[in-house]
């Protein structure tokens, strides 16, 4: 099996364990409504974080963000959070951690919190690994997402740029050998989602 092949079955065989070690728990959602007298307070899980740090934002409808926090999760398996402050309306919970970001809807009304999604939309971050030989291993969970990967230079010019339609995932190695030395920003659109990676060669 190459380093490849290799490096993207180790993250999907993590994410496989993650998945079903949640699914036996007894909630196995990230977020879910705390329990009956507190209608209006949920609970962000934090044991199946891929993560030392996990960042929290609530989006408006209209999309303006009302709340960010930056979880640390050493010794914590949740955090609570009281929404009975917030206006009736729609709302959009971000969940970011090192692997992945989660989205859930949510209607806050005036006796409740419901989901309108209590399994999170998930849009997974690509992962990159530059090796000595000045390749670049590249691998995404992209689920049938559309996929669109580019390296910029320093000077912000684009020296690839490569689609990937329908795939479950995509994985590539770049050869950037031939390239001058300095540092490369690798962007990648994923379903709605831009991530950015940085390479130094």
């Amino acid at each position: 099996m190459n380093k490849v092949l290799f490096k993207t079955a180790t993250v999907v065989a993590a994410l496989f364990i993650a998945f079903n070690a949640s699914a036996a728990v007894e909630n196995p959602f990230s977020l879910y409504v705390s329990k009956a007298g507190e209608a209006k307070k949920i609970v962000l899980r934090l044991d199946n974080m891929f993560a030392d740090k996990v960042t929290c934002k609530i989006y408006t409808e209209s999309g303006a963000v009302i709340f960010s926090d930056e979880i640390y999760t050493a010794n914590k398996t949740a955090k609570k959070y009281d929404l009975s402050q917030l206006p009736q309306g729609e709302y959009t919970i971000l969940i970011n951690d090192l692997m992945k970001v989660e989205q859930l809807d949510l209607v806050v009304t005036e006796n409740s919190v419901d989901f309108v999604n209590p399994v999170a939309d998930i849009t997974f971050k690509p992962t990159v690994w530059v090796n000595e030989d000045k390749t670049v291993d590249f691998n995404l969970l992209s689920l049938g997402n559309n996929v669109n990967v580019s390296i910029y230079n320093e000077t912000s010019e684009e020296v690839y740029s490569k689609s990937y339609i329908g795939k479950t995932t995509v994985s590539k190695r770049f050869n950037m050998a031939d390239l001058p030395a300095g540092e490369y920003t690798i962007a990648v659109s994923n379903g709605g989602e831009i991530f950015y990676n940085y390479v130094t060669i």
